[in-house]
C-alpha cells in the first residue's frame, strides 16, 4: 500500500494469550451463510466457492500436505493461533525490524521473556508499516488487554511519538465471572494515537446525553458538582475515556461465533469520530469483519486483511446481508485477493532505490532481493547452487553491527543452508 493513503486504522490483533482460540459458529448464522454460499456465490463466483468448499471439508494439496476440515460435527469452527515464540521468529524478520527501526529492535531484544519477544517482533514490523501508510491527519486505534499492552504502548510511543497519544480508552463490559483468585477482568484497552497534531475528530457525532444524576441543567449552562460551569452543548457531552458497552451475548443476533468478535457499536463510535464519509478505513486484522461492516454502514471506504480464508467469506456475507443487493450487482464491494497490492509511490535515485530515504521503514529484502537474484543468476554466492528466490536470504557482507550499510554493494543472496552455516568471518571475507 502506498504511503499516506489511509485515514483511519483500527486493529484488534492477537493479544499474546499463548493459546489457540476456537469457537463454533452461531447456528442460525451458519444456516444463513451456507445458503448464501450455495445459492448466491456458487453460481456467480465458482473459484471462490471451490476454495470455500475445500476450506470447510478439508483437502490434500499437490504437495501431499493435509489441510483439516473446518466443519466439525456439523458446525463451522472459527479459529486462530495466539501463541508466539521468539525461537520461531525468522531471521529476516529481525533484520527487517533492525533496518526499519533500530530503537524498537533494541528494546524488544532486551526483554527477557521469549514468548512476549516473539509477539512484539510480529507486532512491531506491522505497526511501522501502518505508520507509513497512515495519512498525516490520520488516527490509529489499537485494541489490546493486559497481556502485552504495557509493551505495545512503549513501541507505539517510539513509532508515533509519545506526544501523539490522544487517549487510553478503557472498554468496560460488565458480565458474569467465575474468577476466584483475582478481581474479574472485564476491561480492554484501546490506545488512540494520531500521526500529527492535526487530525480528524468529529466529537459532535458521538456525543451522549448529559447524566441527570450528576449534572444540573440550566438554560444555557451545565453546572457540575463543585460549581464549575460550562456552556451546554445541545448534542450532549463527549463520552469519557471509559466506554461501558455490553459485550456480544450468546443470544444476540449480532453474534457470528468468532472467538474475539467485538460489538459493532464499539467500532461505529471509533469510525464516526475519527473519519469522514468516503475516508479510507483499514483493518489489518479483519477477523470476522466487524470494523469493515461498520465502515460500510457509515459510508466509508474500507480495506481489510487477514490470514484466514474464513475472514474473506464472512466479509462478503456480512456486507451482502446488509446491502440488500443481488450478488452479481455487489461484486465491487466484496472482492478479495491473495495477491498484495503493488505500490506506485516508489522513489528511485539513479539505478537503485534511495536507501537513505527508505531504509528506516522498508525491509531490505523487498528492495534489493530480486535485483540481487538477477545479478547472481539465481546462484547462491557461496555454494553456487541454483535456488528458487523464496529459498534464499539477503545477507549483509559486512554486518550492520560492524559498520556495514544497506547499500547494494554490501548485500548478497545466500541459500538457506549456507546462510545457516555462515560465520561472521566468512561473511566479511566474501
Amino acid at each position: 500500500m502506498n504511503s499516506n493513503t489511509v485515514d483511519l486504522i483500527y486493529l484488534d490483533p492477537p493479544f499474546s494469550k499463548n493459546r489457540k482460540f476456537q469457537q463454533p459458529m452461531n447456528g442460525k448464522i451458519q444456516t444463513e451463510l451456507m445458503e448464501y454460499m450455495e445459492y448466491h456465490v456458487k453460481s456467480n463466483d465458482k473459484d471462490f466457492y471451490d476454495e470455500w468448499h475445500r476450506y470447510i471439508y478439508g483437502y490434500i494439496d499437490e504437495k501431499g500436505t493435509a489441510h483439516p476440515a473446518h466443519l466439525v460435527k456439523g458446525r463451522i469452527v472459527s479459529e486462530f493461533d495466539d501463541a508466539f515464540s521468539f525461537s520461531k521468529t525468522k531471521r529476516e524478520q529481525l533484520e527487517d525490524l533492525q533496518t526499519a527501526h533500530s530503537d524498537v529492535f533494541d528494546l524488544i531484544t532486551a526483554i527477557p521473556q521469549n514468548d512476549i519477544k516473539g509477539y512484539l517482533v510480529f507486532m512491531a514490523i506491522r505497526l511501522i508499516e501502518m505508520e507509513r501508510i497512515l495519512k498525516n491527519t490520520g488516527s490509529l486505534y489499537l485494541h489490546c488487554d493486559l497481556s502485552a499492552n504495557s509493551y505495545i504502548r512503549i513501541i507505539l510511543d517510539m513509532i508515533f511519538g509519545g506526544e501523539n497519544l490522544r487517549n487510553e480508552i478503557i472498554w468496560f463490559y460488565p458480565s458474569m465471572s467465575a474468577a476466584k483468585n483475582h478481581f474479574p477482568r472485564k476491561t480492554d484497552t484501546i490506545l488512540f494515537y494520531t500521526k500529527s497534531k492535526k487530525y480528524t475528530f468529529n466529537g459532535d457525532d458521538v456525543r451522549e446525553p448529559y447524566d441527570e444524576k450528576t449534572v444540573l441543567r440550566y438554560q444555557n449552562k451545565v453546572v457540575f458538582p463543585g460549581g464549575y460551569e460550562a456552556k451546554k452543548n445541545e448534542n450532549g457531552r463527549l463520552p469519557y475515556n471509559v466506554w461501558q458497552i455490553p459485550p456480544i451475548r450468546n443470544v444476540s443476533k449480532e453474534k457470528i461465533g468468532y472467538p474475539t468478535q467485538k460489538p459493532i457499536v464499539l467500532l461505529e463510535r471509533i469510525i464516526r469520530v475519527s473519519s469522514n464519509e468516503n475516508d479510507i478505513v483499514f483493518d489489518p486484522f479483519a477477523g470476522c469483519a466487524t470494523a469493515l461492516e461498520a465502515a460500510f454502514k457509515n459510508n466509508r471506504q474500507w480495506v481489510g486483511a487477514d490470514i484466514s480464508f474464513m475472514s474473506a467469506v464472512l466479509l462478503r456475507f456480512r456486507i451482502w446481508r446488509i446491502g440488500d443487493l443481488e450478488h452479481d450487482q455487489f461484486c465491487p464491494y466484496r472482492e478479495s485477493s491473495n495477491i498484495p497490492p503493488t505500490r506506485n509511490d516508489i522513489v528511485r535515485k539513479k539505478e537503485y532505490y534511495s536507501t537513505q530515504e527508505i531504509a528506516k521503514r522498508v525491509p531490505v529484502r523487498k528492495w534489493y532481493g530480486e535485483k540481487l537474484y538477477v545479478e547472481q543468476h539465481g546462484l547462491c554466492k557461496r555454494c553456487r547452487e541454483h535456488e528458487k528466490y523464496k529459498a534464499m536470504d539477503v545477507d549483509h557482507i559486512k554486518p550492520l553491527s560492524k559498520g556495514g550499510t544497506n547499500d547494494l554493494d554490501n548485500l548478497q543472496l545466500l541459500c538457506r543452508r549456507c546462510n545457516a552455516k555462515k560465520s561472521n568471518k566468512f561473511g566479511t571475507l566474501l
